[in-house]
């Protein structure tokens, strides 16, 4: 779920941790994912092993870095190994998780989360939309969000993780990604971090063929 075609780990620059009251959080990119419209919204983001120290990757060590994790979470390799996940901490039966894997999605879903959300904390659904898109390698389609789902830490203070909906089809019918793309761009701003990564969707295929 973190090291695959469907995963990146993105370091950004994060002037935010430099202000007054910033945070420092450290700690892991999230390892759950949420799929809010088959009700996965349960099978939140948890914890996992904390990300490689930018600073060591050739960056410049004294501005502050931020992780974020992107993850295309429609996909059934995703969602398969999500609900697995749930079935085996008992967060849901065998037979639910298979129910659930068996609806199809009608967009590409693509989740973004981090240890420290700042950036996102009082975006609204609408600023988030304007500034988050695809852009498929091929065709130079630019694919905007429909739909923005936010999942809420369990206190309801702040946020825990993003789901960008983007439609399969565009207005007039056509596949917004066609048969023979090979990649995709996605970019995410918001306030201060511009979160940016490729999928390589010629790698993004199982068992069935091609994996969105």
């Amino acid at each position: 779920m973190n090291d695959s075609p469907w995963a990146r780990v993105v370091h950004v620059d994060a002037p935010w941790k430099n202000a007054a009251g910033g945070s420092d959080a450290a700690g892991g990119v999230p390892v759950g994912g949420v799929r809010p419209s088959t009700g996965m919204g349960g099978m939140g983001a948890q914890p996992s092993s904390a990300p490689p120290d930018p600073g060591g990757n050739g960056q410049n060590s004294q501005i502050p870095q931020a992780a974020f994790l992107v993850r295309w979470v429609s996909s059934r390799t995703i969602r398969e190994a999500v609900l697995r996940s749930a079935v085996l901490s008992g967060k849901t039966k065998e037979k639910d998780a298979e129910k659930q894997l068996a609806v199809p999605t009608d967009t590409y879903q693509v989740f973004v989360a981090g240890p420290d959300m700042k950036p996102f904390a009082g975006i609204d659904d609408d600023e988030l939309k304007r500034g988050t898109f695809l852009l498929t390698r091929k065709t130079k389609q630019k694919i905007a969000p429909s739909a923005v789902q936010i999942e809420w830490t369990a206190d309801g203070a702040g946020v825990q993780a993003i789901v960008f909906l983007f439609p399969k089809k565009s207005q007039t019918g056509e596949s917004t990604i066609a048969a023979d793309e090979k990649g995709a761009d996605f970019t995410c701003v918001a306030g201060p971090a511009r979160i940016q990564t490729t999928f390589d969707i010629s790698k993004m295929d199982d068992a069935h063929g091609r994996d969105l």
